[in-house]
């Protein structure tokens, strides 16, 4: 045994160093297929009239590009690599047959007012929205005297002999510019706030712009304007109307979910967010509490994309109260002005369960007249259709009147009523506190059910 020993160890060895070698150079010579992530870097140039934007790709995938510029845009130039031209078919589409730097470039007017919008190109390729993150350089040739701010991060801002160079780090979609001249300039993250010259944040507008800005992202916001204005992220109000401003960008982010120019339901959702009394909005506002407008806020500007407002303004209105309801639904029919929501659970009296739901309306639980009286046994009477209604117990008659706070009994005296009798669902429901009291029925509410007895 001690003879093979030795010969054995030295050709595991060999072996061993032979298939690391193998294994390295293998891995040596591997070829890496990934491809390069897509960068983008924009430099800006604003010489005495105009503005000079450069857009360079880095690692553009093949395919078929198209591109929108803004509407006043001129000058149009495309390079492939930093030499080769671009060619560009009806000044708007491009293809690629490998992976390329692009650059693109054009020329805009400047305008007349200290803002910077619509500068952006935008590029879509095989179908999707090329929107990377990106950096922005800015030189200033005009005034280098006063700085720009933007929705970003500002990494450098410097001041040379002839020009002013500024660099923003952004992560994707459009960038407002903005070169706040006498205002006063106020940061909260990477928002900006302008407030004019001689005025100033109260601590309660602060709290205002900080609860807002955390649901919008990153925007620029100029105060004591003329006009309440939502562009991209660029926002202004009539003075410190910070509410004015939160209605107008929520009406403005439901039409643009939803991709349309007007909507009845985003201006409901104006009123209710700023709080003013009309009468679908005074329904809202009636039937949710302070919290639960805030949680619907935030569900409202967390969606991307619907395709029906309505159900979309019904499913997060339910998530929020915690119970179903069809309002926008009924709302676009024409058929209801009441808020109103569906109990889960069923109604059983005296064995019988009833087949109409059980509502819930202003914090208050309602049973359906005509079902309830018939399965307790008592008559009931529809004397005028939707408004007028007698019921008569064995030892009480009464007659109810739709939407109205008083009532009859025995037909010689009055009762008072708090919202006793509604009309939901297209029939009328009674409130369940006047259930217990006048048609001596004891409401037990379990897990799972509503039971209705009679009292002894």
């Amino acid at each position: 045994m001690k003879r093979l020993w030795i010969p054995l160890s030295l050709l595991v060895s060999l072996s061993t160093l032979l298939l690391f070698y193998q294994w390295s150079d293998a891995k040596g010579n591997a070829v890496d297929n990934s491809e390069p992530p897509l960068r983008l870097d924009i430099g800006m140039a604003i010489k005495e009239d105009q503005v000079h934007i450069g857009f360079t790709y880095d690692s553009l995938r093949p395919g078929k590009y198209s591109m929108q510029l803004p509407d006043e845009a001129r000058d149009l130039q495309c390079t492939f690599n930093g030499n080769g031209t671009c060619r560009i078919i009806n000044k708007a589409q491009m293809n690629l047959e490998r992976i390329e730097t692009v650059t693109i470039k054009y020329a805009i007017p400047l305008a007349s007012t200290n803002v910077l919008m619509d500068w952006m190109l935008e590029l879509e390729g095989n179908g999707e929205k090329v929107d990377p993150p990106y950096t922005l350089t800015l030189e200033d040739y005009n005034n280098i005297e006063s700085t720009w701010v933007a929705p970003a991060s500002k990494s450098s801002d410097i001041v040379m002999d002839n020009l002013r160079y500024l660099e923003f780090e952004q992560s994707n979609g459009p960038m407002p510019l903005l070169q706040p001249m006498e205002e006063k300039v106020w940061h909260y993250g990477n928002s900006v706030v302008t407030v004019a010259e001689g005025e100033s944040l109260s601590a309660s507008t602060r709290s205002e712009l900080k609860n807002f800005l955390s649901l919008t992202g990153p925007a620029i916001v100029e105060l004591d304007r003329p006009e309440v204005r939502i562009e991209n992220a660029y926002l202004t109000t009539k003075g410190h109307d910070i509410k004015a401003l939160e209605a107008e960008y929520i009406s403005s982010h439901i039409k643009s979910i939803a991709d349309v120019e007007t909507s009845w339901e985003a201006e409901v959702m104006k009123d209710v967010f700023h709080q003013k009394g009309t009468s679908v909005a005074k329904e809202i506002l009636t039937s949710l509490s302070d919290e639960q407008l805030s949680d619907w806020k935030r569900l409202l500007l967390a969606e991307e994309e619907v395709t029906d407002i309505s159900k979309f303004l019904d499913e997060t209105l339910s998530e929020v109260y915690g119970l179903e309801t069809t309002f926008f639904k009924e709302q676009n029919r024409g058929e209801s002005l009441l808020l109103y929501f569906h109990h889960q659970k069923k109604a059983i009296i005296e064995g019988t369960e009833l087949t109409e739901k059980v509502l819930h309306y202003q914090g208050s639980t309602y049973f359906p007249l005509n079902e309830l009286a018939v399965s307790a046994r008592y008559d009931i009477t529809e004397i005028e259709p939707g408004k007028i209604y007698r019921v008569k117990l064995p030892d009480t008659t009464y007659r109810f009147f739709v939407d109205e706070t008083t009532f009859i009994m025995n037909e010689e005296s009055f009762g008072i009523g708090n919202n006793l009798l509604k009309i939901m669902d297209g029939i009328p429901y009674i409130k369940a506190d006047y259930v217990e009291e006048l048609f001596h029925l004891r409401i037990i509410s379990d897990e799972n059910l509503f039971r209705l007895q009679k009292k002894k």
